[in-house]
């Protein structure tokens, strides 16, 4: 018996719809999947809100952009610069940011606005390197490739680090991310519940980049002891990182500074940051070194007060550091002071919004009589 052609129709619109909706639920599970598995560590940089913020400053308005590790991330505060000094500048910092990938940052700021003046950056790399497989660094830099806003600046940057091999080189979890991360059964926590979104809402524009660090630890006994042995060669494929930015500075009329925070975990002993500046210097790139002898002792630095641990400043430090870190960039670069001028009010703003949302931990550090410029009679 012939099977009327309607049935048939109804018979291959149902297999057609049966396919579509498996294929919609198994689209929906892969994906629920893939953000419960995937590695969130460091979502909290909320990249993708930053970068928006960076581009939508108006051009050349931005005269410095910070970019290094969680040394600067945590221990460079735009907005204290800025109440100090008037420079403009934006925290584009990173956890474990080496050479590659702060070059590939910078690119990507030179095409979402216009040049900064400089570049302060951490050169950390030259004398510490994670290992590529470690699993902190490949799910950081997972994430910060995955957070880019366009399928040429994911290439970008994973081919960057690729052939630097420099964090995650394997293409697998970067094309399907579920595969890469099928192991991660056993290690799921509450964090892991959490969306993207509820990482975001935490996110402060008018930090201009900079992590807030809270705890204190006393640093006495680090800062005031023996240095820590580490290493002391200065690493050859970290040098031809370098000089590689250093020609991308070059070309697009970019004043390269490089910066030394204090840090006490054996990275910075006396005789890398020697040879650190030193090779910085025969590349003629200026450096704000604040590991040397005099620098530390002249500082005045609160060992008690102004550090998270050995590696860090805390918020309290990067306000203290502030207060020479804008003499010292001014009188580097020629910064101009853009306090009160046509232009910069949203700046005001965002100082009225920081001193709002951390005035108490403000006061503690740098007294009562410190306020927004404004209020600062003395100020000029």
């Amino acid at each position: 018996m012939l099977v009327p052609v309607e049935e048939k129709n109804r018979a291959r619109r149902l297999k057609w719809l049966r396919i579509l909706c498996f294929a919609l639920v198994f689209a929906l599970v892969w994906q629920g999947l893939t953000q419960l598995l995937e590695v969130k560590y460091r979502w909290d940089d909320c990249w993708p809100q930053r970068y928006e913020d960076y581009a939508a400053e108006p051009p050349n308005t931005v005269d410095v952009v910070f970019i290094g590790n969680s040394q600067i991330y945590g221990g460079v505060s735009p907005m204290a610069l800025y109440n100090e000094a008037g420079i403009t500048s934006y925290n584009m910092s990173g956890h474990f940011f080496y050479h590659t990938l702060i070059t590939e940052q910078l690119k990507i700021l030179c095409e979402l606005n216009t040049p900064p003046k400089c570049v302060v950056f951490s050169p950390v790399s030259l004398v510490s390197l994670r290992s590529p497989d470690n699993d902190e660094i490949v799910s950081i830099y997972f994430n910060f490739i995955g957070s880019q806003s366009t399928l040429k600046r994911k290439l970008q940057v994973f081919n960057a680090m690729h052939s630097a091999r420099e964090g995650s080189v394997d293409p697998l979890p970067f094309l399907a991310p579920l595969l890469g991360f099928h192991n991660r059964w056993w290690k799921l926590s509450e964090t892991d519940f959490k969306t993207r979104a509820s990482y975001a809402s935490a996110y402060q524009p008018f930090l201009k980049g900079q992590e807030i660090l809270t705890k204190i630890r006393n640093m006495t006994d680090f800062a005031e002891g023996e240095p820590m042995e580490g290493s002391i060669e200065l690493i050859e494929t970290s040098k031809q990182g370098w000089l590689e930015f250093f020609d991308y500075c070059k070309e697009r009329d970019i004043q390269p500074i490089a910066l030394l925070q204090p840090r006490f975990d054996g990275v910075y002993n006396p005789q890398a940051v020697e040879n650190i500046v030193s090779w910085l210097e025969e590349q003629e790139v200026p450096v704000l070194n604040y590991m040397d002898e005099t620098s530390l002792q002249e500082m005045g630095w609160n060992w008690r007060r102004h550090f998270e641990d050995p590696m860090h400043l805390n918020f309290g430090g990067s306000l203290f550091l502030a207060q020479d870190l804008a003499l010292q960039l001014q009188g580097l670069a020629e910064l101009e002071d853009h306090r009160g001028e046509e232009g910069f009010e949203s700046w005001d703003t965002d100082v009225t919004a920081f001193f709002d949302a951390y005035g108490e931990a403000i006061t503690d550090e740098l007294g009562e009589s410190y306020a927004p410029w404004w209020e600062m009679e003395d100020l000029f």
